[in-house]
């Protein structure tokens, strides 16, 4: 408080110094005008300390609630960065098209299976390819072909068993 208290406006630590030399002149007093004379000051005094305080106050809630705002908006940067990150992970091996893996996934994939099936169980792997799916381009448009890709990718995903599928080119799949 007392660090806030020394940035707040010099006029009001000055008119707290004035009136506190103001002691040597109430000297002059006595009786009653020496006792309301000190009354006088004393209530001054404390209206400027009062005045000071509740600067102080404002100056610390000011700053603890930009403190606050800043702490947010830095939160809320980093869990945007934390979401770009995830997705840009997940298009990094996700056909976006189909939404199958892609080639790396894939690879990955085919390999761990490999591994996991060692020399005594052999690995099947299965190329479809979508035949005239140029002319299905050609005749329909891209939308058509996209639609088509679309569908054999859900009607691959939805097996009995649940085959890792992977888009690997334009028109083939891996199963």
């Amino acid at each position: 408080l007392f660090d806030v208290l020394a940035n707040q406006d010099v006029h009001l630590i000055m008119a707290g110094i004035t009136i506190a030399s103001y002691h040597e002149a109430v000297l002059g007093f006595e009786g009653e005008s020496q006792l309301a004379a000190f009354r006088a000051i004393f209530y001054v005094m404390i209206a400027i300390f009062v005045s000071l305080v509740v600067k102080a106050i404002e100056a610390y809630q000011q700053e603890r609630t930009s403190l606050l705002t800043e702490i947010a908006a830095v939160s809320a940067r980093q869990e945007a960065e934390a979401r770009y990150r995830v997705e840009l992970e997940r298009l990094a091996r996700v056909d976006p098209l189909t939404e199958l893996p892609n080639q790396t996934h894939f690879s990955e994939e085919l390999k761990r299976a490999i591994d996991a099936a060692g020399e005594e169980r052999p690995v099947s792997l299965l190329l479809l390819k979508i035949m005239r799916f140029r002319e299905v381009n050609s005749t329909f448009g891209f939308r058509a072909g996209n639609a088509l890709l679309r569908e054999v990718a859900r009607r691959l995903r939805a097996l009995p068993g649940q085959p890792f599928v992977a888009r690997w080119t334009g028109d083939s799949i891996f199963a």
